[in-house]
């Protein structure tokens, strides 16, 4: 047992008061007066050689809750055997070299290999050492175990041939999250009885301000750890950003930001838009409109001489951009038939940040059938409110066909979007059977009870009892699932009445077993007075058939007239199996689920990264990192033929604030930086090891536990004794 703080041990010398105490034999204080004995003299009391101690165990138990007392501050400890503490004295240096972005800046990346070096060659005999790379996340290149199970010679060399290895990535800086888990390493992965050798983290890092750092103020740092840290620097201090805000999908926009560094010396750049795809074409003069994002800069605009790109412009503007400044620059009409945009910042001193891509949006082609009446132009027909109420969006357009088309089977053939409103031939029963089979969504509208009965045998099932309704007046929508996604429009309060809706006929279906969904592939999503089903979804996997048992038009029901109408028509369309969602936000580091785009009926996805240095079909359930900026492309096959998606991944924003980090400021986050690297002293080492044992094993939280339930059984035995006492005088 040894002691982190043992002069308190000297509080043992308070033991002495509860034996004082408890030797002291006081006079009673109570006297009565006799008239008898007042010509008497008083007598001294006798003098023994020793007082007598009456209550032993009060006694005790006050003296054993001062023991604990002095111990606890004391601060035990159990210490291992002398020589393992002098045989760990070696110190473990953990070396964290960073591969940001930002290290491609002129000589910043062989400045860190250097210095990486110069930190290896410095390892003392004893010492273990370990490599990690990190961006956003850790990668480990030699761990602390890797060492120890090599000769000093061998795990040296290993470590020199990794390093020779590495170069820069493209991703972020997170020194917030991976500082922690060096930390982690460093320490969990050692042996029990080198738990508190003395730890050093070597950070080589340019240590940019984008460097996200807030995380490290909630860190407990071990007593042992040390960080060193090794800033790289270049003399060009000027930077400037460029990031694409947001594409004006309405008029074909783009709007690009440029962010000039606080400490730059240039403020005039320009800007070049460019297709992606293509390796030249030839320039045209678009529109473009320069707005300042925090106060218009009043100065002419001068006009930079074009630099060489990867693909030559389409449009170059001329920015004024003023130190710690940002400014916003507007294209327009952007030309379609470009899949993919590259932007180009040229006038800037540091050139990794100077390009960011957008993968142009193609609209998605839904296809429609409609089965029913009525000519297009016919507002007396139930097509004329649906076809009118389907508009196309920027994300997806519409192919509207009629079932007396002779392009209606074509369509048929694809994952799409069918409406029934009419009775259905055995032929095109079939047709849709099958077309639900490869993933379509029906949307019967139940007009008749043969039309209801034909809904459930489109989704394979056996159609149960269906009626005409008795309705006296009118009926009415109730007990809406808004939380389904067909229905989610109306979980807004300002869509969710449904009293203007009235229905006048409708069908009754008796035997529906609405249960668990997997085990009756059927769901009631409204119902029609709160008894009979008003909107029923069955589920024929992979397709899906959604039963209104009420007509839209004319005599049925105002439902075509109803102001919530095309908001359901668009969520019937938005919901049909196929179309793609393409992220417009990704940034290198992320990685994205082909099964987001793909979904679950293709087999293989051929992903092709920017520099097209490497092809390779994965499977659908996949994950693909995203390792550089530029354009991915996602090509498979499915029933609507060869899909062809592009994807652009751009630097992290925060890469482009190179203004370096004072280490001032991580000390105001807490973080243990050494002042200088030289070695600690064997004494030092020892005391570091005493206090990081002593901290792990926090043996004076149990010592003021038992003090405090000894006090409490003094207390207690303390007042039964003083009530004996009391009792018996």
């Amino acid at each position: 047992m040894s002691f982190l703080t043992p002069l308190y041990l000297a509080g043992l010398i308070a033991i002495a008061g509860p034996i004082l105490f408890h030797m002291i034999r006081r006079t009673p204080k109570g006297q009565v007066p006799f008239s008898t004995l007042m010509f008497l003299e008083p007598s001294p009391p006798k003098v023994t050689s020793r007082s007598r101690i009456e209550h032993w165990l009060l006694l005790l138990l006050r003296a054993a809750a001062v023991i604990l007392l002095a111990m606890a501050f004391s601060r035990p400890f159990l210490r291992q055997a002398e020589d393992q503490l002098v045989a760990s004295s070696g110190e473990r240096v953990v070396i964290l070299l960073d591969t940001s972005a930002s290290m491609r800046r002129d000589s910043l990346w062989t400045d860190a290999v250097a210095e990486c070096r110069k930190t290896i060659d410095a390892l003392a005999d004893d010492d273990t050492a370990a490599l990690y790379t990190f961006n956003q996340s850790l990668q480990k290149e030699l761990s602390i175990e890797d060492w120890q199970q090599l000769d000093r010679g061998q795990a040296k060399a290993l470590l020199l041939k990794r390093l020779d290895e590495l170069k820069p990535g493209w991703g972020g800086t997170d020194i917030g999250e991976i500082l922690p888990d060096a930390v982690s390493a460093a320490i969990e992965t050692s042996e029990e009885n080198k738990a508190a050798v003395a730890t050093r983290i070597v950070l080589i890092s340019d240590l940019q301000r984008g460097s996200r750092v807030d995380a490290l103020q909630a860190v407990e740092w071990p007593e042992t750890l040390t960080v060193d840290v090794r800033l790289v620097a270049t003399k060009k201090r000027s930077n400037a950003g460029v990031q694409i805000v947001g594409d004006t999908r309405g008029d074909r926009g783009l709007r690009v930001r440029i962010e000039n560094s606080l400490d730059s010396t240039l403020d005039r750049f320009d800007v070049l838009i460019g297709d992606a795809a293509a390796k030249s074409s030839l320039p045209q003069v678009v529109p473009a409109v320069v707005q300042a994002s925090q106060e218009a800069a009043s100065s002419e605009i001068q006009q930079v001489s074009l630099e060489t790109t990867a693909s030559e412009p389409f449009a170059r503007r001329g920015v004024l951009v003023p130190p710690g400044q940002s400014r916003i620059v507007r294209f327009d009409d952007v030309p379609d038939e470009w899949l993919g945009v590259e932007v180009s910042l040229t006038g800037d001193e540091t050139s990794f940040d100077n390009r960011v891509w957008s993968a142009r949006l193609q609209p998605a082609v839904v296809p429609v059938v409609y089965y029913g009446a009525g000519a297009k132009n016919d507002p007396e027909s139930l097509r004329f409110y649906v076809e009118g109420a389907l508009l196309p969006t920027p994300e997806r357009t519409i192919d509207f066909v009629s079932a007396d088309e002779t392009l209606a089977e074509a369509a048929l053939q694809t994952q799409g979007l069918i409406i029934v409103a009419r009775e259905l031939t055995p032929d095109e029963a079939q047709s849709v059977r099958a077309a639900v089979q490869r993933g379509s969504h029906v949307v019967s509208v139940g007009q008749s009870v043969v039309e209801c009965r034909q809904a459930f045998e489109l989704a394979g099932q056996s159609a149960p009892e269906v009626a005409e309704a008795d309705v006296s007046n009118y009926a009415m929508l109730s007990d809406v699932d808004v939380t389904h996604p067909l229905l989610s429009a109306y979980a807004d309060a300002k869509l969710a009445n449904f009293t203007s809706l009235t229905i006048w006929k409708h069908r009754t279906i008796a035997g529906l077993d609405f249960g668990a969904k997997e085990e009756t592939k059927l769901s009631s999503l409204a119902k029609l007075d709160g008894r009979s089903p008003g909107i029923v979804e069955l589920d024929a996997d992979p397709g899906r058939v959604t039963l209104f048992t009420f007509g839209w038009f004319d005599d049925q029901s105002n439902f075509f007239r109803w102001s919530r109408f095309p908001p359901l028509l668009k969520e019937l369309v938005d919901a049909t199996p196929g179309r793609i969602e393409t992220p417009t936000r990704l940034t290198v580091g992320q990685s994205v689920a082909l099964s987001d785009f793909a979904g679950k009926l293709a087999n293989q996805v051929k992903v092709t990264p920017p520099s097209e240095t490497w092809s390779s079909s994965q499977d659908s359930a996949a994950e693909v990192p995203l390792t550089e900026p530029g354009i991915y492309r996602l090509k498979w096959d499915s029933e609507n033929g060869t899909q062809d998606v592009r994807l652009a991944a751009n630097l992290d924003p925060l890469e482009s604030r190179t203004s370096p980090l004072g280490l001032d400021e991580l000390i105001a986050l807490g973080v243990p930086v050494s002042e200088n690297s030289a070695p600690l002293s064997l004494e030092e080492t020892r005391q570091l090891q005493a206090r990081e044992l002593e901290s792990r094993q926090r043996f004076w939280q149990w010592i003021i536990f038992a003090a405090l339930l000894l006090l409490l059984a003094e207390s207690w035995l303390a007042g039964r004794l003083t009530s004996t006492a009391a009792t018996t005088e």
